[in-house]
């Protein structure tokens, strides 16, 4: 007689568009019955008009998914019991965005798994993209890992290394981890059986920290290099900006200045051709460029406040114009 093997019973939880591969992964694979997706909580627009849902919550109306969004799950009998009902094999964390309860971690029949951005124990937190991009790794990676009480702390299922290219920013990272993310889930999931955990070394652990706002301020006294590194891991929020009379210019795209660029400006400097926006920032015929502790960075693309993206050169010529 064959012995037909039921599905894995999985429910998920995840809250950001970086969770979305591995929502459809988990929804459209023929082993794996998704029972129930947890998300963050909706959230009322500034004016409390609309009412905004998570991304993950978008993509799963569109699947006929059960649906919970408990405010603090740890703290939600009735979200508790409901996973407790499942009775599922496995839990899929993927930025989910809360710490969960022992009493959570303890539900699943196999494991609570996360998937995590980042080659543990290296930047355990809540930011390892813009982490990996900031310190200027050429490396990064993927890691399924056995969840504990403590932040990322628990135990290592898999990894996977991913290149980090030289004009990577967050998007681009973010959207290449996110499927490897996806891929990975599947394949621990499938493999668990035969996979063996591994402690993570605390003596190589580091963190990273939750981004704000302010942080995205560039500093003209940092070099060239972290301030370019600053602009690819901030790009999509919260953007690295200067201010310049009271005017926030959004910075979304630099390079660095050769040589010959060099020279040609401090021609430009001794002849008193040179028209300055501020001390760091200065145009020269059709390009902008930004003085930085150790040489100078071309600006190319930029966002003034009110107004919509633009070459640095269609600002200029807007500057002539006037």
């Amino acid at each position: 007689m064959i012995k037909i093997m039921s599905k894995l019973k999985v429910v998920f939880m995840g809250t950001p568009s970086f969770a979305i591969p591995t929502l459809q992964y988990l929804y459209n694979d023929n082993d794996i019955e998704l029972s129930l997706v947890i998300t963050k909580k909706d959230q009322r627009s500034d004016r409390g008009k609309k009412i905004k849902y998570s991304d993950i919550k978008n993509e799963a109306i569109n699947y006929n998914i059960d649906i919970l969004t408990p405010e603090k799950i740890s703290n939600d009998y009735e979200t508790i019991e409901r996973i407790k009902k499942i009775e599922p094999d496995f839990i899929v964390v993927v930025a989910y965005g809360q710490i969960l309860s022992k009493e959570i971690i303890d539900i699943p029949k196999k494991a609570i798994i996360n998937g995590h951005a980042s080659l543990l124990p290296k930047y355990r937190g809540a930011s390892p993209m813009q982490a990996s991009l900031l310190n200027g790794d050429l490396v990064t990676g993927i890691t399924t890992m056995f969840i504990e009480e403590k932040l990322d702390a628990g135990d290592i299922l898999e990894q996977k290394e991913i290149n980090i290219d030289k004009k990577e920013t967050i998007e681009t990272l973010s959207e290449k981890l996110s499927i490897e993310t996806a891929e990975l889930i599947i394949h621990t999931i499938k493999s668990f059986d035969n996979i063996k955990r591994k402690k993570q070394n605390e003596n190589e652990v580091s963190f990273c920290k939750i981004i704000k706002k302010e942080d995205g301020e560039i500093d003209f006294n940092d070099d060239k290099e972290t301030i370019e590194r600053k602009i690819r891991a901030y790009h999509s929020w919260p953007t690295s900006y200067i201010n310049i009379d009271a005017c926030i210019f959004k910075i979304l795209d630099v390079d660095f200045v050769d040589d010959l660029e060099t020279i040609n400006i401090n021609k430009s400097i001794e002849s008193n051709e040179l028209s300055k926006l501020t001390n760091n920032i200065f145009y020269n015929n059709k390009n902008m460029y930004m003085r930085c502790k150790n040489g100078l960075l071309k600006i190319n693309k930029i966002k003034p406040s009110g107004k919509k993206e633009m070459t640095t050169r269609d600002y200029i010529n807007g500057l002539n114009n006037k």
